[in-house]
C-alpha cells in the first residue's frame, strides 16, 4: 500500500514548498525518521525548499541528458525500517498532473490514516489523495489498460496482450485515468480517500453522503475524507471487494467518468 496524491501541473505550492511539507507530514505521523537523503545514490540535502528546488532543477537536467534520474526523497538508507518519496510530473500539458507517492511501512487506525491523507492533501495542494494498492489498482484498471493497448495494434497483434487477472468479487471495471478529466473526477474508490470540493461536486455531494462508507469527514472548503471500511481491504477477500464494489455503485463512478471523458481518449 502506498498513499498517492496528485494536482493538476503547475496548481499548488511550488514543487519544493510542497514536497518539504508533505515530507515533514509523514516524518511526524509515521514515525519513518527525517528525509534527508535525495536521489540515487543517496546524498544529503537539507530539507529547505531553496535545496530541494535545486535538486529538483539538477533532476531535470540530468533527465534532459538522457539519464534515468528519479525525484525521490529518503529517510537514512542505513536503517531497515525507511521510507521513500517520490515525486513526478507529466510531460504533456493536456490533462496533465504531479503527483507524489510514499510506501506504508504498516497502515495506522483508519482515524489516523484520514487525517494523514489529509494533511498531505493540504500540503501538496492535491485534488486527490488515496491510500492505493496495486492488486486493487490491476482489478479497476486491468481491462480497460489490456482493452486500450489491443485497440492500437494490428488485429494479427492483438492476441499477444495478456488478459488481466478476474476481477473476482465483482469489482467493477473503471477507466484508466488517462481517459477522463482528472482533475474533476475520482479514478476509483480506496481504502481512505480525499477529494476536493471540485471532485466532491462533480461525484455530488449528496450522492456521496449517501453511499455506504465506513467514516466520512467533511473538510474545510468543501471537500471530503472517505474511509472505505475499518481496516486495509484484502484484495484476496470476495467481501471486501464487493464492499469497495457498492461504494462504486453507489456514485455511479464509472458514469461519471464517462461523462466527463476526454475527446479522443
Amino acid at each position: 500500500m502506498r498513499i498517492y496524491a496528485e494536482r493538476s501541473k503547475g496548481a499548488g505550492p511550488p514543487p519544493a514548498e510542497a514536497l518539504v511539507g508533505v515530507a515533514r507530514e509523514l516524518e511526524s505521523r509515521l514515525g519513518v525518521g527525517r528525509f534527508e537523503y535525495a536521489g540515487h545514490p543517496a546524498r544529503r540535502i537539507f530539507m529547505r525548499p531553496a535545496e530541494v528546488d535545486t535538486w529538483l532543477g539538477q533532476v531535470r537536467s540530468d533527465r534532459r541528458r538522457g539519464e534515468a534520474a528519479l525525484f525521490t526523497l529518503g529517510t537514512d538508507p542505513s536503517l531497515s525500517a525507511g521510507a521513500i518519496l517520490t515525486y513526478e510530473e507529466e510531460p504533456w500539458t493536456v490533462n496533465a498532473v504531479e503527483w507524489v507517492w510514499c510506501g506504508l511501512p504498516h497502515p495506522d487506525p483508519v482515524t489516523a490514516m484520514l487525517d494523514l491523507v489529509s494533511a498531505v492533501a493540504h500540503r501538496f495542494g492535491a485534488h486527490r489523495a488515496v491510500v492505493e494498492d496495486d492488486d486493487l489498482l490491476t482489478r479497476y484498471r486491468g481491462a480497460r489498460a489490456a482493452e486500450r493497448a489491443r485497440a492500437q495494434l494490428p488485429p494479427e497483434l492483438r492476441r499477444y496482450v495478456p488478459d488481466p487477472p478476474a476481477a473476482d468479487g465483482g469489482l467493477p471495471s473503471l477507466l484508466v485515468p488517462q481517459e477522463f478529466d482528472r482533475r474533476r473526477v475520482p479514478d476509483a474508490v480506496w481504502w481512505v480517500n480525499c477529494w476536493d470540493a471540485v471532485q466532491v461536486a462533480t461525484v455530488g455531494a449528496a450522492r456521496i453522503r449517501r453511499a455506504p462508507w465506513r467514516h466520512i469527514v467533511e473538510l474545510p472548503a468543501g471537500g471530503m475524507a472517505l474511509a472505505a471500511s475499518e481496516n486495509p481491504p484484502d484484495p484476496a477477500d470476495p467481501a471486501d471487494l464487493s464492499r469497495l464494489a457498492a461504494l462504486v455503485a453507489a456514485l455511479d463512478l464509472r458514469a461519471v467518468q464517462l461523462e466527463h471523458r476526454l475527446p479522443q481518449a
